[in-house]
């Protein structure tokens, strides 16, 4: 087992962490709360968080495609194979949770 080294394809594994930080939420309606909401309201984007309470799931995708093209490139490197299955992964549990809430509705 050879030693693999921390550099750019380490940033995937981040990324994907921050993905799943800035999804996690929690409340409904006028009460709901997270830290993508936050940042969401901070920026003065608040209203379209109330609208809809899966935009700040779609935002995460900013997070999971650069992890993915980043851990597909930089594979040989320490967390990057991790950083895009994981980034894969929960970018299709995004989508196929916000393909059920549109059905749904």
């Amino acid at each position: 087992m050879e030693d693999r080294k921390m550099g750019f394809g380490t940033f995937s594994l981040i990324l994907v962490l921050l993905a799943v930080i800035w999804g996690i939420q929690w409340g409904e309606g006028v009460n709901i709360s997270g830290i993508g909401v936050f940042v969401l309201k901070s920026i003065g984007l608040g209203h379209l968080v109330l609208r809809s309470a899966n935009l700040p799931y779609l935002f995460t995708f900013f997070f999971t495609i650069p992890a993915f093209i980043i851990g597909r490139k930089y594979n040989d490197q320490w967390g990057a194979k991790a950083g895009w299955v994981l980034s894969a992964v929960y970018a299709g549990i995004v989508l196929l949770t916000f393909l059920f809430y549109l059905i749904l509705k």
